[in-house]
């Protein structure tokens, strides 16, 4: 049975990326660097706080102690990022900007799970709030994939095969959380 739930979440997942979106040609490299990195960035500096939430909400000590190492791991990477940004002038993490509307529907997304996040009560607050992380990890894992891909500093391709790494663990280690309903 908790196979099943995690595969119907996997493909539930799936299942909201629809059809490929159309990708405007023309991006060097560079550019398509450049845009992954930030986006990993802004990942990362999004949920580099996420332990915060324990000031206002209570959840189980196993939850707490994994989203603390979650924390840790999008701090480390978010600091290594910017260091990239400084040290290699090709790469711009600044200035990369999603469309508006993508901007826009994030920032929608973001309000409605602080809404139900902070509604939430314990077990069902740890089942939501680790929900959404475990989102975050396959999200932060697949870009790390795809930039990896690209990338040909192998400083950087170890950097990104380890975090690719930490965040299928950690992705695996909250999968084994979640509070899945009794049958």
């Amino acid at each position: 049975m908790r196979l099943f739930l995690l595969a119907l979440l996997t493909v539930l997942t799936l299942s909201s990326v629809r059809a490929e979106a159309p990708v405007r040609a023309g991006f060097t490299r560079a550019e398509k660097l450049s845009d992954g990195y930030a986006l990993l960035l802004n990942l990362c500096n999004e949920d580099k706080n996420a332990d915060g939430i324990f000031l206002f909400k209570t959840a189980l000590p196993e939850t707490k102690e994994t989203i603390k190492r979650l924390a840790a791991l999008y701090k480390q990477i978010a600091k290594e990022l910017e260091a990239w940004d400084k040290q290699d002038e090709s790469l711009d993490l600044k200035n990369r900007h999603l469309p508006a509307v993508e901007a826009e529907a994030r920032k929608e997304i973001s309000a409605a799970h602080a809404k139900e996040i902070f509604a939430a009560k314990t077990p069902a607050f740890d089942k939501l709030y680790l929900t959404l992380q475990w989102q975050s990890l396959y999200y932060g894992m697949n870009l790390a994939k795809s930039l990896e891909k690209l990338e040909t500093n192998p400083e950087r391709r170890r950097a990104l095969a380890e975090w690719l790494k930490e965040f299928d663990r950690l992705r695996s280690e909250v999968s084994r959380m979640i509070p899945l309903p009794t049958e």
